[in-house]
């Protein structure tokens, strides 16, 4: 996220300076269409979380979504693949200093499900994908 210089960033003060999110990442020129969106999937789980998992695991999660229509260009696309957390490597990385300065951590759904209850997850697209992901499974 990115503010602009003259303006000072709100900070909320009961919640831990750290951020939750799931694997994310931007779509690259060559990435098109709904294999290109598997690819990138699967190239961004391995640099964030160390995981090779084959771009044809992944399968849409819902439709697509845009987070601030008409403020912002960005359209966001969710995917899910089933993982084994013990095939875990090291992530590659990209080379950006939030990716450098991350911990990869496994939390049970239901657990995640009540950190976005209580405000310790914030961040926008973790919460519809967690909360589409527990209406697939049937969890709520």
């Amino acid at each position: 996220m990115a503010f602009r210089r003259e303006h000072a960033v709100p900070v909320e003060r009961e919640h831990p300076a750290s951020l939750w999110e799931i694997p994310a990442g931007l779509v690259e020129p060559d990435e098109r269409g709904e294999e290109g969106l598997r690819s990138c999937a699967s190239r961004e789980t391995l640099e964030e979380v160390g995981l090779e998992v084959p771009a044809d695991r992944f399968a849409r999660l819902g439709p697509s979504f845009a987070l601030s229509p008409g403020v912002l260009g960005e359209k966001l696309f969710l995917l899910h693949a089933i993982v084994d957390p013990d095939g875990r490597g090291e992530p590659t990385l990209d080379g950006s200093p939030t990716e450098e300065a991350g911990v990869v951590r496994f939390v049970p759904l239901r657990e995640a499900l009540d950190a976005v209850r209580e405000g310790r997850i914030a961040d926008v697209k973790t919460e519809v994908a967690l909360r589409r992901l527990a209406e697939l499974r049937g969890l709520r």
